[in-house]
C-alpha cells in the first residue's frame, strides 16, 4: 500500500497494475482489523486510481479487485465513507467493458454478502434500487418518446432508445448476481420492475430479463410475495417474445422460470386454485411438438415440475366435487386435463415418446381421482395400445404402457375395472373360426382387454383381496367352465383360448396379495378356492404358491418377527421356484404407511389360521410331484412353516419324522401307496423327508431341534450321494441358524464330521463346507469355555486343512466358497496367535503332506492368502516364495501348475525390491520346467519371466538369467516389441517403448495397490496369456482403439480379443470359471433370457459398434477394406515382383520399396517414408506408376513370348503420367523414359 502513495507510482501504468495485481491477492487474505487501520484512505487511493485508469483496463480490473476486497471487509457501523466507493462499483457494474462488468458484479455481490442483514445492508440496497429506477424504466420511456416524433428527431431518439436500451441490458447482467444478495423488501420491488420489460416486446430485453428472474428464483434467498408472483407469470405468459421457439436458450429459461415461480406460488397455499397453471399448460403444450429436440425436452421437464408442485389435493378433490355440474371444466384443473388430452392427438404423434411420461405423471398426481377426473385421457391410452399393430411397431410403446401402469397404480384396480372392463366373456364369441394371430385380434376386435392383465400384473400394489374374489375370480370360474363346454363340443381353439385367459387372470393373483389392505377380513373368502385349485390345476400351482409367499413376506417384513429371507442354503427355495413372487416396478416395494405392525399382526394371524389346512395340501404335494417340480411346493411350506402355531407345525413336523425314520428303517406299512410316497426307493423317501423337515425347521422352536440332529447324523455316513447331501445340508442349516444349538455340541459335531468325512462325495463338498462355516464361527467365537486350547488348535487344524483340499475341487462354488473361508478365518484370527502370519503358519503345514494332492492344495491357500494380505505377509511373503520353490524340483506335475500359480500372484503382489533379491533362486526353479511343453509348462514359465519383466525390467531379469536360457528372454522380447509394434500400427498400443515404460511404471510403484478381483482360472487354470490379472486394467481401459475399427472379413481376431469375447459369454450365460453352463437349470434358463435381452437392448442402442463387421460412413454406407486394394502386384506370379520396374528403369528390391517419377523412396515400418511422406500416400503413388513390363513373358531359351502356368496372355502395360502433357520437354522426356521396354520396334 505505501509503495502506491508514492509520488512517481501510479505515474507507470506498469508498476501500478502490477501492485494492484498483487493487493487483489493479498488484500482479501488480511485480518479485517488490520484494513480498519487505514480503510478510508485506501478507499479514496483506489477510487483515485479507477478514476484515472478508464483506459488501462488491466489496472482497473486489479483496482476493482482491491476496492471490493476492502468492501467486504469493511466495517458496517462506519458504512458512510465505504458509500462512495460502493457507487463507483455500482457503476462500473453497467460500464461498456464486458470484463470490468464482470469483476465489479462480483466484488458488489460479495460485498452484499457481507453486510447483508445490518442496516448498511439495507442502505446500500436502497442504493442499488434507486440506480434501478433510473435505468430499467428509461427503454420503455425512451421507446415511447421515439414512436412520438419523426424525422430527424426520431433518429436522435432512436439513438438515445438505444443507449437506454444497453445501459439496462448492463444492469441485467449484474443484477443476475447481485440480486439474490439484497435486502428481501429491497430485491421484490426491483423484481417488479423487471417484470416491466415483458409488455415492451424487445426480445433481447425479454431473454435478459427472464435469465435474471430465473437465477433470483432458482437462490436461496428469493421471497417474492404472492402478487409480484402472479404479476410475473401473467406477463411472461402473455409474453409472444418469450415462446419463440427459434431461440431455444430463452424459451427454456422462460419455461423453468415459470415453474418455479409456480411452485414457490403453490407453496404459499394463499390460492386454493391458481389459475395462472392452466394458463401455462395452454402456453406450453402447443410448445412440446416443437422440431428441436432439446426444447421439447425442456419443456417436457417444466411440465412435469409443474405438475408436480401445482396439482394439490384439494385442487383434485374440488375437481371432482364439481364434476358434471358445469363449472368444473373451466377450472384451472380441468383446463390442465384438457391440454393434457390434446396431447394423444395427431399433431403430438412425433412427441409421444416425451408425452406418455407426462400424463402418467399427471394421472398418477391425480391418484384414485384420475377416473373421474381425466377418464378420456386413460380411455385414449388404451385405445392406442389396444391395437396390436401400434403395440408391436411403435417406438414409445414402453413409455405408453408405464403411462397405463402409473394409471392403473393410482386408481387401482376397482376404478380402473370400472372404466375399462376386461369383457372376456363376451369377446370369445369372436374366437371361432380364427386362426394363428389373428386370435388376439379377435378377442380386442370384440371388446376384450387381456391385454391389460399384464399391466396389472406389474403394477397393481395395496389392492383389495375382496375385489379379485368378488369380481374376477367368477370370470376365471366361468372361463374355466367355457373351456370344459368348448373342449367338449370340439372347438379346441375355442377351449385353449378360454384357458389361457384364465391363466392370466390368475396370473395378477401375486401383485393382487402385494401390501394388501385386506387380508384379514377377505382371505377367509379365497383361502378354500386356492387349496382346491392348488390340487386340481397343476398349471395354477405356481402363481398361487407365489401369491401365499407373497402374503407372507411382506407382514413379516413389517412385523419383523422373523427373518423371511431365510437359511443361506435353501437352494430350493424362491430361487428355484418355478414361478418367483414378482418383482414390481421400482418404488413399489416399500412399505406403505397404513401398513402397521398391528395390521399385519393381524394379518398373520388370519393366514396362520388355515395353515393347518395349507400345510397337509403342500405336504401331498411336494409328496407327490418329482424333485425337479417341487420348488413352488418347498418354498410355501417353508413360508408357512413361518407363521404357524409352534404346537400345530410340532405335530406335523413329528408326523414328517416319522415317516423319515420309517423310510431310514426300510419299514413299510403293507399298503404298497403308502409305502412308495416321497419316491419309488428308499433313497428318494429319505430325501424327500429330510427337505420337508428342513422346511418345516424354520418356525420350530429350539427343543425340537435336537431331533432334527440325530435324524441328519446317519445320513452322513451313507454311501448314497443324494443322502448324504441331504444330510449335510440338514447339518449346515442347524451349525448357521442355531449357534447355540452349535456351541452346546461341538465336540459331538466335530467327532461325527472328522468320522464322516471318509465316507464325504464331492457332490457333498459345498454343503459339507458350509457346516464348517458354522463350525469355524462357534470355535473362534462361541466354544472358548468348552473345549481346551489343545482341542481348539486341533479343531481348527483339521478344519484348515479340509477348507485346503477344497480348493481343487472341481465345482466352481465350492472352490469359491473354500476360498473365502481362507479369507475370513485369516482376518478373523486372532492376533495373540499370530494374527494372519500365524494362520499362514497353520496352512504351511499342509506343504508336508503325504501326498501331491495335499501339497497342491496347499500351495493354492497359501496363493490366495497372498493374493488377499500382500501388506500383512510383506515379511514372510519372501520366505514363503523360497519355501514354494523347493517344489519345482520335484517330478509331480499336479504340484508343479499349482506352484506356478503361485509365483504369478507373488510376482504381482510382492515388492520389487523382495523380487530382486531372489530372482536368481526364482529364476533356476522355473527353468527347470522351461523346456516341458507337457501340460502347458513351457508357455506358463514363458508368461512368467514376461511379467517379472514388466516388474523388474529385462536389464535386470537379463543379468540374473543362466547363459543357456539367454535365446527364450530374446524371444519374449522379439514377441513383445512385435506385438507393440502391431498395436501401435493398429491405433491400439502406445508406443514401441510401451512395454519399457510400462516396466518403469510398475517398478516404481513398488507393491501392486490397485484392487483386483481373485479368479482361480487365472492363476491355476490350464489355459494362459499374457495378460496380467492382477495389473490388468478395468473393462473400460482395456478396450482398444482398434476394436473401434473395421475387420478386415475373414481375418481371425487377435488371442487377447478372442480371450476376452469368450470371457464375455461366458459372463452373459452364467459360466463361472470354466464350468460348462447346465441348461437344464431353471435359474440359468432365466439368467440366459435376461442376458440376451441386454445385449439386443444394447445392439438395438448402438452402443456395440465394436462388434461390428465393417466400418459404416457417415452416410450410411458400408467402408469394405481389402487387403489386395493395397497390394499393386498381380497375384498370377509371386515371382514377378522382383521383376517389375519404375519408370526410371531402377528395380524395386525391397518390398517396402516405391517408385514415383523415377525417384525410389523407401519406407519404414512405422509407415513414415524418408522423404516425409507416409507410406499410404507413397502406396497410392506406386499404383499409379507400376509398369507390367513385357520381359516377363520372354522366353529364356528363345525368341519369342512364353506363357507359363496361372498367367494371364502375353501384355504390357504403361501407366499414363499427366506430365506427357507438361509443357516443359524436359518433364515429358522424364515421363517417357523407359516406355522402350514396353514398346518394341517392327518386331
Amino acid at each position: 500500500m505505501s509503495s502506491l502513495e508514492r509520488p512517481g507510482t501510479l505515474d507507470s501504468p506498469v508498476v501500478a497494475t502490477a501492485i494492484c495485481s498483487l493487493l487483489s491477492f493479498v488484500l482479501p487474505r488480511c485480518a479485517p482489523s488490520v484494513l480498519h487501520l487505514r480503510m478510508n484512505e485506501s478507499l479514496k487511493m483506489f477510487n483515485s486510481i479507477l478514476e484515472r485508469s478508464e483506459q488501462n483496463h488491466a489496472l482497473q480490473k486489479a483496482a476493482i479487485l482491491c476496492l471490493g476486497g476492502l468492501l467486504k471487509s469493511a466495517d458496517p457501523e462506519e458504512w458512510t465513507g465505504a458509500a462512495a466507493s460502493f457507487h463507483h462499483l455500482l457503476i462500473l457494474g453497467i460500464d461498456g467493458k464486458p470484463k470490468v462488468r464482470r469483476k465489479a458484479a462480483s466484488s458488489l455481490a460479495e460485498t452484499m454478502l457481507a453486510i447483508r442483514g445490518t442496516e448498511s445492508g439495507e442502505s446500500a440496497s436502497e442504493v442499488v434500487f434507486k440506480a434501478c429506477c433510473t435505468i430499467l424504466p428509461a427503454p420503455a420511456t425512451a421507446i415511447a418518446a421515439a414512436s412520438e416524433l419523426r424525422k430527424k428527431k426520431f433518429e436522435a431518439a432512436k439513438a438515445e432508445a438505444e443507449h437506454a436500451t444497453e445501459r439496462a441490458l448492463h444492469l441485467l447482467g449484474m443484477l443476475k448476481i447481485v440480486l439474490p444478495t439484497l435486502a428481501t423488501s429491497w430485491s421484490s420491488r426491483i423484481c417488479e420492475l423487471i417484470v416491466g420489460f415483458y409488455p415492451l416486446g424487445q426480445p433481447l430485453l425479454t431473454k435478459h430479463a427472464t435469465d435474471t428472474l430465473h437465477a433470483f428464483l432458482r437462490s436461496t434467498e428469493s421471497s417474492l410475495s404472492d402478487e409480484t408472483l402472479v404479476l410475473l407469470l401473467e406477463r411472461i405468459l402473455k409474453c409472444q417474445e418469450a415462446w419463440d421457439v427459434r431461440d431455444a436458450d430463452n424459451v427454456l429459461s422462460a419455461v423453468f422460470l415459470v415453474a418455479e415461480a409456480l411452485k414457490q406460488l403453490s407453496s404459499m397455499g394463499v390460492q386454493k386454485d391458481c389459475p395462472q397453471a392452466g394458463t401455462a399448460f395452454q402456453v406450453l403444450v402447443p410448445l412440446l411438438a416443437s422440431e428441436k429436440e432439446g426444447v421439447a425436452l425442456g419443456i417436457a421437464e417444466g411440465l412435469r415440475q409443474i405438475i408436480q408442485h401445482t396439482i394439490t389435493d384439494s385442487a383434485v378433490a374440488k375437481q371432482v366435487s364439481s364434476k358434471g355440474k358445469g363449472p368444473g371444466k373451466n377450472s384451472t384443473l380441468g383446463r390442465i386435463t384438457e391440454s393434457m388430452e390434446s396431447l394423444l392427438g395427431v399433431r403430438y404423434r412425433t412427441v409421444w415418446v416425451h408425452a406418455f411420461p407426462l400424463l402418467g405423471n399427471f394421472l398418477e398426481k391425480l391418484g384414485r381421482a384420475c377416473t373421474t377426473v381425466a377418464p378420456s385421457i386413460i380411455v385414449r391410452l388404451a385405445e392406442i395400445y389396444a391395437v396390436p399393430e401400434q403395440r408391436e411397431t411403435l417406438e414409445c410403446a414402453s413409455q405408453l404402457q408405464d403411462a397405463l401402469g402409473k394409471a392403473v397404480c393410482a386408481a387401482g384396480p376397482e376404478n380402473m375395472n370400472a372404466l375399462l372392463p376386461l369383457n372376456l366373456i363376451g369377446a370369445l364369441d369372436a374366437v371361432s373360426g380364427k386362426r394363428g394371430s389373428d386370435v388376439a385380434r379377435a378377442i380386442e376386435a370384440g371388446g376384450g382387454r387381456a391385454w391389460l392383465l399384464d399391466i396389472y400384473k406389474k403394477h397393481i400394489q395395496c389392492a383389495s383381496l375382496a375385489f379379485f374374489t368378488k369380481e374376477w375370480l367368477p370370470i376365471a370360474n366361468a372361463l374355466e367352465k367355457r373351456s370344459t363346454e368348448a373342449k367338449a363340443a370340439g372347438r379346441a381353439l375355442e377351449a385353449k383360448v378360454a384357458i389361457g385367459l384364465e391363466t392370466q387372470i390368475w396370473a395378477v393373483l401375486p401383485a393382487f396379495c402385494h401390501w394388501t389392505s385386506d387380508t384379514s377380513t377377505s382371505f377367509h373368502g379365497i383361502a378354500r378356492e386356492l387349496g382346491a385349485r392348488m390340487q386340481s390345476r397343476p398349471e395354477l400351482r405356481g402363481i398361487i404358491c407365489a401369491a401365499l409367499r407373497q402374503l407372507v413376506k411382506d407382514n413379516l417384513q413389517v412385523s419383523k418377527t422373523s427373518d423371511v429371507s431365510g437359511p443361506a442354503l435353501d437352494e430350493e427355495g424362491e430361487e428355484f421356484a418355478q414361478v418367483q413372487v414378482p418383482t414390481l416396478e421400482s418404488g413399489l416395494n416399500e412399505v406403505p404407511e397404513f401398513y402397521t405392525v398391528d395390521l399385519a399382526s393381524r394379518n398373520l394371524d388370519a393366514i396362520s389360521g388355515y395353515s393347518k389346512n395349507f400345510l397337509p395340501v403342500l405336504f401331498n404335494l411336494y409328496i407327490s410331484l418329482p424333485p425337479d417340480k417341487r420348488g413352488d411346493i418347498h418354498a410355501t411350506i417353508r413360508s408357512f412353516s413361518l407363521v404357524t402355531d409352534k404346537k400345530v407345525l410340532g405335530t406335523f413336523f413329528r408326523s414328517v419324522m416319522k415317516k423319515l425314520v420309517k423310510a431310514a428303517a426300510g419299514e413299510t406299512d403293507g399298503d404298497e401307496a403308502i409305502s412308495t410316497e416321497g419316491g419309488s426307493t428308499v433313497a428318494e423317501r429319505r430325501c424327500t423327508f429330510m427337505e420337508l423337515a428342513l422346511a418345516l425347521a424354520g418356525g420350530l422352536d429350539e427343543g425340537t431341534i435336537p431331533v432334527l440332529y440325530k435324524a441328519c447324523k446317519p445320513a452322513l455316513m451313507e454311501s448314497e450321494v443324494r443322502v448324504q447331501k441331504k444330510g449335510y445340508k440338514l447339518l449346515a442349516y442347524l451349525c448357521t441358524e442355531y449357534p447355540s444349538f452349535c456351541k452346546d455340541n461341538i465336540v459331538d459335531i466335530l467327532q461325527m464330521m472328522d468320522a464322516a468325512l471318509p465316507q464325504c462325495n464331492p457332490a457333498s463338498k459345498l454343503n459339507r463346507l458350509h457346516c464348517i462355516e458354522g463350525l469355524l464361527v462357534a470355535i473362534v467365537d462361541l466354544a472358548g469355555d468348552s473345549l481346551t486350547a489343545a482341542e481348539k488348535a486341533q479343531a481348527m487344524t483339521m478344519l484348515v486343512g479340509e477348507i485346503c483340499l477344497c480348493t481343487k475341487e472341481v465345482n466352481a462354488k465350492t472352490r469359491s466358497l473354500a476360498y473365502e473361508l481362507l479369507v475370513q478365518l485369516a482376518d478373523g484370527f486372532p492376533q495373540e496367535n499370530g494374527g494372519v502370519c500365524g494362520f499362514v503358519n497353520i496352512v504351511v503345514g499342509g506343504l508336508v503332506g503325504g501326498t501331491p494332492y495335499m501339497q497342491s492344495a496347499t500351495v493354492m491357500a497359501l496363493a490366495r492368502l497372498l493374493f488377499e494380505f500382500p501388506d500383512e505377509l510383506e515379511e514372510q511373503g519372501p520366505e514363503l516364495l523360497t519355501t514354494v520353490l523347493t517344489l519345482l524340483r520335484g517330478r509331480s506335475r499336479e504340484i508343479v501348475k499349482s506352484v506356478l500359480g503361485f509365483v504369478k500372484v507373488a510376482i504381482g503382489k510382492l515388492g520389487v525390491e523382495e523380487l530382486h533379491t531372489h530372482l536368481k533362486s526364482i529364476l533356476e526353479s522355473l527353468l527347470l520346467w522351461g523346456n516341458d511343453s507337457k501340460n502347458r509348462f513351457k508357455l506358463k514359465v514363458k508368461v512368467i519371466l514376461e511379467r517379472i519383466a514388466r516388474k523388474v525390467g529385462f536389464e535386470e531379469l537379463e543379468a540374473a538369467m543362466p547363459q543357456e536360457h539367454i535365446k527364450l528372454l530374446t524371444n519374449i522380447r522379439r514377441t513383445n516389441a512385435r506385438k507393440e509394434r502391431r498395436r501401435h500400427e493398429d491405433g491400439e498400443g502406445t508406443s514401441e517403448a510401451g512395454l519399457e515404460t510400462r516396466s518403469f511404471a510398475t517398478r516404481t510403484s513398488g507393491r501392486s495397490k490397485a484392487p483386483s478381483k481373485w479368479a482361480h482360472t487365472d492363476f491355476f487354470g490350464d489355459g494362459d496369456s499374457d495378460e496380467d490379472p492382477i495389473h490388468a486394467p478395468s473393462g473400460r481401459q482395456a478396450r482398444s482403439v482398434a476394436a473401434k475399427t473395421s475387420r478386415v472379413p475373414g481375418s481371425l481376431p487377435a488371442a487377447g480379443s478372442r480371450k476376452r469375447a469368450r470371457q464375455a459369454i461366458a459372463a452373459d450365460f452364467g459360466e463361472e470359471e470354466g464350468d460348462p453352463m447346465d441348461l437344464l437349470d431353471h435359474g440359468m434358463a432365466r439368467h440366459m433370457l435376461k442376458a440376451g435381452a441386454k445385449r439386443a437392448a444394447i445392439e438395438q442402442s448402438g452402443k456395440d459398434e465394436d462388434d461390428r463387421e465393417f466400418k459404416v460412413a457417415p452416410d450410411g454406407r458400408m467402408v469394405i477394406k481389402r487387403e489386395w486394394e493395397h497390394d499393386v502386384r498381380f497375384a498370377e506370379d509371386g515371382e514377378e515382383n522382383a521383376d517389375a520396374r519404375s519408370a526410371g528403369g531402377r528395380s524395386s528390391r525391397s518390398k517396402y520399396a516405391r517408385t514415383e517419377g523415377g525417384r525410389s523412396r523407401m519406407t519404414s515400418r512405422t509407415g513414415v517414408s524418408s522423404g516425409g511422406r507416409s507410406a499410404r500416400s507413397q502406396k497410392s503413388s506406386a499404383a499409379k506408376s507400376v509398369v507390367h513390363e513385357a520381359d516377363r513373358y520372354r522366353s529364356k531359351k528363345s525368341q519369342g513370348d512364353v506363357k507359363g502356368a496361372k498367367k494371364f496372355e502375353p501384355y504390357a502395360y504403361w501407366p499414363l503420367d499427366r506430365r506427357m502433357m507438361n509443357r516443359r520437354p524436359s518433364k515429358r522426356r522424364e515421363a517417357k523414359q523407359g516406355l522402350q521396354r514396353v514398346l518394341h520396334r517392327g518386331e
